[in-house]
């Protein structure tokens, strides 16, 4: 017999604003909210040309850099980005 219509309820808890530290569940949660970021940035940021690639972002560990064409009229763009995230 198959499982379709059939949905599992799960219990609600509680969400927070923080996780202890060394908590392992951190560094997973920061990667899926920056990929989340990076992905609206590389949409909406014009970047540089370098050869045939345009290059707009390099994300490591806790940095984001990023190459932008025109940093004077997207930096107003950008904070409006990151303050949906923030």
């Amino acid at each position: 017999m198959g499982m379709e219509g059939t949905y599992l309820t799960l219990k609600t808890f509680p969400l927070r604003s923080e996780t202890r530290q060394d908590c392992p569940l951190s560094p997973l949660l920061f990667n899926i909210v920056l990929e989340v970021l990076a992905t609206a940035i590389r949409q909406e940021i014009k970047g540089i040309q370098i050869g045939k690639e345009e290059v707009k972002l390099s994300l490591f560990a806790y940095d984001m850099i990023q190459y932008r064409e025109n940093p004077k009229d997207s930096t107003k763009k950008l904070f409006e980005l990151i303050n949906e995230f923030s």
